[in-house]
């Protein structure tokens, strides 16, 4: 979202922008300037969402972006008074999203980022600028404190990776097999790894498990980093390696070669953008032959919701869009 919302900066300088955001999002995206922060929790009870209301019942805006197709979201857009409501085409709304809008952005078969730049594309008719078409590419903005502090925790001469083994749903996750396999084969090859992650116990057990079957301990920083710093650590290292997830995203964005390893959904969707040379797509193979679609024909939102999905990658595949990224 942070390319539309700097879109929106440049087509409408003078205007004031207000980013409705969760506190870890926050964290990540605070020192962004020019943006007032309404940093809320989505409502869980009736007591939160009037605590919402009052909160809200004094702002009035001119849009609102509805950039959100959740029920959660849904609950907190009635909320919030605007002149227009603009949210997703019908393809890409669920749980009711057009009943909480007024207006839609086009359908199409883009990638996420894209679909969020239209947000900002559709108020362009109003705007006196010109700008680019193409998405503004910046790093997100960090504290030299967070910047530091990776530098001094990846100190060394040698080639560092990041291995992110994690994505939000297990089922898009790398065989953990095949992830010690290819750790295995980098270290050999002298390069120095980062393994990244979250606090969950299966993220935490899975590490240990990936850590008692190396030779040589990488750098586990699984469960150690704020959203931030994990953001430093990706600006530093000179690749990650990540099924479709968070940190891919957060790795892009700070410019650092992503190898994004896809199987369950196509990486033209939500893969990292511009990049999307470095994924192994195993995408096409898997609606062929797990759930024995054309490819060609498939709808773009299938899912291959398949154990068997993620093996069709293997450690061979990664290891060479590795080598060739890191000697492009």
């Amino acid at each position: 979202m942070v390319p539309t919302v700097r879109r929106l900066q440049q087509l409408f300088p003078q205007a004031e922008i207000t980013w409705i955001i969760s506190q870890p999002a926050y964290k990540l995206l605070r020192h962004l300037p020019n943006i007032n922060f309404e940093v809320i929790e989505k409502p869980k009870s009736l007591k939160s969402w009037l605590q919402l209301k009052r909160r809200f019942k004094h702002h009035h805006y001119d849009v609102l972006l509805a950039a959100q197709a959740s029920l959660s979201s849904h609950l907190v857009y009635p909320l919030i008074k605007a002149n227009r409501k603009i949210g997703f085409d019908n393809e890409r709304a669920r749980d009711g999203h057009r009943f909480f809008i007024s207006e839609q952005i086009n359908c199409r078969q883009e990638h996420l980022a894209d679909g969020f730049m239209q947000f900002a594309d559709i108020l362009a008719p109003l705007s006196e600028q010109s700008v680019s078409p193409n998405p503004i590419k910046k790093p997100l903005p960090l504290t030299d404190d967070d910047l530091e502090w990776a530098k001094q925790t990846l100190a060394g001469e040698k080639k560092t990776i990041a291995i992110n083994p994690f994505a939000s749903k297990q089922e898009r996750n790398w065989p953990l097999n095949k992830t010690i396999a290819l750790m295995r084969k980098l270290q050999s090859q002298g390069i120095s790894l980062v393994l990244t992650g979250g606090g969950s116990a299966y993220e935490q057990q899975c590490a240990k498990e990936i850590k008692n079957n190396l030779n040589e301990q990488p750098l586990d920083l699984v469960g150690k980093t704020s959203l931030p710093k994990l953001a430093a650590i990706l600006a530093n290292v000179d690749a990650l390696v990540s099924p479709d997830s968070g940190p891919i995203h957060i790795a892009a964005a700070m410019g650092t070669p992503v190898i994004g390893l896809y199987a369950i959904a196509p990486p033209q969707l939500t893969g990292p953008y511009d990049q999307l040379e470095n994924v192994v797509n195993k995408y096409p193979q898997a609606l062929e032959t797990l759930l024995k679609l054309d490819p060609e024909t498939a709808s773009w939102h299938t899912r291959v919701h398949d154990a068997k999905a993620m093996d069709l990658i293997s450690v061979e595949e990664v290891v060479d869009k590795i080598n060739a990224v890191l000697l492009a």
